[in-house]
């Protein structure tokens, strides 16, 4: 809210005329002076009148009524006078250029802003007077986030919980890639029957009525085991980045702990620029078990909104 010290100068007519022009949106002139010098070339009293104007024009209220200012002498007027949107000042004088006036005022300018920081609610429903620096208290990041605004903040897209089935795949066909840029996927207690298997990804352009083949990913991969085996159940998350950019190629990243033999992680990259619409988690020759299973999708957020 910068405040900056202003002034006008001029002459009154015999006319009721503006002095001060109308107070301007988002500010407040506050009169810390005014003073009003009689140089009637006849050496005559005159009297002046001076009123303010509210916004509008609904009401006049008069500062000075039909005061005489003698010859040779100036009126000071020392109270200090608030001002607000559309409200100005008025005046006139019993003689023409007879009385030369001086007015002073601080002015200030209100921003309008969230008091998280940001550029929020600009309409004249609110008037916060805190100047906006851009910079957020930890409860107020914590606020954002768990609001959904800020950039970080993650919005739940679909869970699929597998109790009662045995699939062979896992298929996300809602990733609301027109929206986000990355995505967040978190899965719980899966865990594989009939042997050992890898748990793959694939993606989709089609909205899952296809799966991309082999041919156009690459990828790398880093294991420890206890013994040479890699355990279960299988907990993790799986980042998804680019999907809905068709000039980026979509990677993938992911890392995954079970509960008693190691951890995987890695990175995979499918090499075509395209839309992603759809991504699939799939067994090569096996099927997840049937014991509650469950897998989170996200959009993560990346900016303020």
């Amino acid at each position: 809210m910068p405040d900056v010290l202003e002034g006008v100068v001029g002459t009154l007519g015999t006319s009721n005329a503006d002095l001060l022009d109308a107070v301007g949106s988002s500010t407040t002139e506050t009169i810390i002076g005014m003073s009003f010098a009689n140089v009637n070339s006849s050496s005559q009293d005159v009297t002046i009148d001076i009123e303010i104007v509210k916004s509008g024009g609904s009401t006049t209220p008069h500062l000075l009524n039909d005061v005489t200012v003698p010859a040779g002498t100036t009126l000071v007027w020392e109270t200090k006078v608030v001002l607000t949107t559309g409200d100005k000042i008025q005046g006139l004088c019993s003689a023409a250029s007879s009385v030369d006036f001086t007015i002073n005022y601080l002015k200030q300018t209100w921003f309008f802003l969230m008091s998280f920081g940001y550029i929020g609610d600009t309409s004249t429903s609110v008037k916060q007077q805190v100047k906006n620096k851009g910079i957020l208290t930890t409860q107020e990041s914590f606020d954002l986030e768990r609001q959904g605004f800020l950039g970080g903040s993650l919005e739940l897209i679909e869970t699929k919980d597998l109790t009662g089935t045995t699939p062979t795949t896992i298929d996300f066909t809602n990733l609301k890639e027109d929206i986000f840029d990355v995505h967040l996927i978190q899965f719980f207690n899966l865990q594989i029957t009939g042997g050992l298997d890898t748990i793959r990804a694939r993606v989709s352009n089609d909205g899952g009525s296809s799966f991309e083949s082999t041919s156009s990913y690459d990828s790398n991969i880093q294991t420890m085991t206890t013994a040479g085996s890699f355990g279960e159940p299988y907990n993790g998350y799986i980042y998804i980045y680019n999907a809905g950019d068709s000039s980026k190629f979509t990677f993938i990243s992911h890392h995954v702990t079970n509960q008693t033999d190691g951890f995987r992680y890695g990175g995979q990259a499918y090499e075509v620029a395209e839309t992603i619409n759809a991504f699939r988690l799939f067994l090569t020759s096996h099927t997840f078990k049937d014991v509650g299973s469950v897998l989170k999708l996200y959009g993560v957020k990346q900016w303020v909104t």
